[in-house]
């Protein structure tokens, strides 16, 4: 959006637009699996979501 911004192109704004679109959806899925998972009525994964290692230490511990 910035190069449109400078160029004035409006192919770059309609390719980052697009491009955005399925950026949203995927934090979009990623948010209602983290919340689905955090919430204890099913008790288990209910989105495929891929593994999240965690942090040898917590920096708060």
């Amino acid at each position: 959006m910035t190069v449109s911004g400078f160029t004035g192109s409006r192919t770059w704004l309609r390719v980052t637009g697009w491009s955005g679109l399925p950026a949203a959806l995927g934090a979009t899925y990623l948010l209602a699996g983290q919340i689905m998972a955090s919430t204890s009525t099913w008790g288990r994964q209910v989105l495929p979501m891929g593994r999240f290692p965690a942090p040898e230490e917590h920096p708060e511990a």
